[in-house]
């Protein structure tokens, strides 16, 4: 249940709006959003993803910038970049 009340607090930016405005900022600073970069010219810190649940939350751009070959789990957060609420699994090639 708990994990339940913290995906209602989730917030998933319009796609347009970040085109005309930028992205969100949480209140850390981060900002937050779908990697829109082709649109925006930059990938927000927090990147929209999905896990195979179907849950939809955010990857930390360091995270992804970070995986390794032995690292293939990665935990998903709200907005605000520190409640986890799904871990999203990279798939191996």
């Amino acid at each position: 249940v708990g994990s339940e009340m913290c995906i209602r607090d989730r917030i998933i930016p319009d796609s347009q709006e970040i085109i005309e405005k930028g992205y969100p900022k949480n209140e850390s600073g981060e900002t937050y959003g779908p990697d829109l970069s082709d649109y925006v010219g930059s990938v927000p810190d927090l990147i929209l993803a999905e896990s195979e649940e179907g849950i939809k939350g955010y990857l930390k751009k360091t995270d992804k910038d970070s995986i390794t070959s032995t690292s293939r789990t990665l935990p998903l957060y709200l907005q605000d970049g520190q409640t986890k609420i799904a871990e999203l699994t990279l798939k191996t090639k």
